[in-house]
């Protein structure tokens, strides 16, 4: 029975990591940054500077389309939208072309290949 349960959770991760979204968040609270969650044309974030997983998800999905703040030492260096009626794999709308974001999105799309 031990051995089911294992499985399971390991196809749950792995379907985790499918969902662009979830796997950028991981990816930054993994590499130190806060995450600030902001709801369609909203100004005042719904959840401000967070490194909370569960959290971050909770807020981030709770619209049709949500923007992540990207902050680390207390700056802001990214942006990402994301479209929740998209496919797994393209949730992660838009972001800002810098190297730390398109090095996930390189390693996310590894990721995918083998799942």
């Amino acid at each position: 029975m031990n051995n089911l349960n294992e499985q399971i959770e390991v196809i749950k991760k792995a379907n985790e990591y499918k969902k662009s979204h979830l796997s950028l968040i991981k990816y930054c609270l993994n590499h130190g940054y806060k995450i600030s969650v902001h709801l369609q044309n909203e100004i005042e974030p719904e959840l401000k500077k967070s490194d909370n997983f569960e959290k971050i998800k909770e807020f981030s999905e709770c619209a049709d389309i949500t923007e992540l703040c990207l902050f680390k030492h207390g700056k802001k260096l990214g942006w990402v939208l994301l479209v929740l009626d998209n496919e797994d794999e393209e949730i992660v709308s838009d972001f800002t072309n810098s190297n730390f974001l398109n090095n996930w999105w390189n390693k996310y799309q590894k990721i995918t290949e083998t799942l």
